[in-house]
């Protein structure tokens, strides 16, 4: 989860990188400026579009370690009381 969430906040840089560079060119570029680079951010933006977590990470392979208690008090107290009534004697 923490290779996805990583990945996710490096796109949102990404993103928020690319929007601030075309506001910039819009504001301050020339007709020329923006007319070299209109196909050029149209095309980054459609490969920006298509970004999928899904791709990027396989999510097939978790890692669950179970340990056990060592003692016997140990596993009493993650199990509790065990009562069993056989034929009403308790």
């Amino acid at each position: 989860m923490q290779n996805v969430c990583e990945e996710i906040e490096r796109h949102q840089i990404v993103l928020e990188n690319f929007i601030r560079y075309s506001s910039e060119v819009e504001k301050k570029g020339t007709a020329c400026d923006i007319a070299k680079l209109a196909n050029d951010l149209n095309a980054r933006s459609k490969e920006l579009q298509e970004f999928d977590i899904h791709k990027s990470f396989d999510y097939n392979v978790t890692d669950v370690h179970f340990a056990l208690p060592q003692a016997e008090n140990d596993i009493k107290s993650v199990f509790g009381n065990l009562a069993v009534d056989i034929r009403g004697m308790y």
